[in-house]
């Protein structure tokens, strides 16, 4: 998206040297598919980003008006569309049908959408019409986990065990290490009544505990790992590192992926950090003018890095109004513990906040 860009943009911070104009046709790639086509302004960008965000916290009518905004800027978007369904779906909105069919018209082979019409079939209790779409979006993506575990659950609830099994198995030899997947096998071998599917956010996001431990006892390759294994982004793995101190890792890490894909806005937003925090003016200024003309958005680790940092280059005002244009939507207790500290430092801690303040990183 362009939208960490088009922020950047509105907020006038000179951390930026200039925002030029934008223009011309792009390239995107959604879900690992690149697709074609006009460019699209920053206000759709910041609407979707918006549905994201309300999304993220079930805010769902709120990203239903977000994902419509967007689309009156980019009515052809099928990711657009493909979210506006899962949203609806979400408020029990039987409009939800009508945006998986426009997306599905506009591109019947975009795997997410499969899933998601899963997952909405799902919460319907229909699991017939949920397995059917769960495997057309498994032949799309193979090594999508979480469409893994929705056929998985979906041959559960139709009561086909050994199919359950068949898939789950596969599941476990991509992901031999994680003990959630073991553990629903040993269930639904066992015949348990109702075996508990791992949560949608645990099967994305699993293991982040191991992860960071790796991090902090300095076993790099095994957080690199870990990080492949849990299809985390490597500049994600690098905002984690710095997040915990570990600045020379993040550094590492961030500089490889900025220089492979300049594009990547957590990528930059992190070598700027760890560049800040290890005092390296040169590298500083040199990362200033590295990125991309068509960023994406930092992660919501990254945005909270950027605040930091923007904290110890213009001050808290700058930091303040970034998080309040970015709006985090914490996504693990890392992230959670990050931004409250950083809440309580500036002033804007939320009334009753008891959370511990996280560990300040340290070069």
């Amino acid at each position: 998206m362009k939208e960490g860009r088009y922020r950047l943009c509105i907020l006038g911070l000179p951390l930026v040297a200039a925002c030029s104009g934008f223009g011309g046709g792009v390239a995107r790639v959604v879900d690992g598919q690149v697709h074609e086509g006009p460019f699209i302004g920053p206000e759709s960008y910041a609407a979707y980003a918006r549905g994201a965000q309300f999304e993220a916290l079930a805010q769902y009518p709120a990203a239903e008006k977000a994902y419509e905004e967007a689309l009156e800027f980019d009515p052809n978007s099928v990711g657009i569309w493909t979210r506006l369904g899962s949203v609806r779906c979400a408020s029990q909105r039987p409009t939800a049908d009508q945006a998986f069919g426009q997306a599905e018209r506009l591109e019947p082979d975009f795997a997410a959408l499969w899933y998601e019409r899963g997952r909405c079939s799902l919460s319907r209790d229909r699991p017939g019409e949920a397995n059917k779409a769960a495997l057309r979006a498994l032949s799309l993506d193979p090594l999508h986990l979480p469409t893994t575990t929705l056929l998985v659950e979906t041959f559960v609830r139709l009561k086909q065990s050994e199919e359950a099994l068949r898939y789950l198995d596969a599941a476990i030899a991509l992901h031999p290490n994680l003990q959630l997947l073991s553990r629903w096998r040993h269930a639904i071998a066992r015949g348990d009544a109702a075996p508990t599917a791992p949560a949608a956010a645990a099967v994305d996001r699993p293991g982040l505990a191991e992860l960071d431990r790796a991090l902090l006892d300095d076993t790099t390759d095994e957080a690199r790992a870990l990080a492949l294994e849990l299809d985390l982004p490597a500049s994600e793995l690098a905002a984690r590192a710095v997040a915990l101190g570990k600045t020379r890792v993040g550094l590492e890490q961030a500089n490889q992926v900025q220089q492979a894909d300049p594009a990547d806005g957590t990528a930059w937003v992190t070598l700027l950090s760890s560049a800040d925090l290890l005092r390296d003016d040169a590298l500083y200024d040199a990362a200033l003018n590295a990125l991309d003309q068509e960023p994406t958005l930092p992660s919501s680790l990254g945005v909270v890095l950027f605040a930091e940092l923007l904290r110890r280059r213009v001050g808290d005002e700058a930091a303040r109004a970034w998080l309040n244009a970015a709006r985090v939507a914490p996504d693990s207790p890392l992230v959670t513990g990050q931004l409250r500290r950083l809440e309580r430092e500036l002033g804007v801690a939320q009334p009753g906040d008891t959370t511990p303040p996280a560990a300040t990183p340290a070069p």
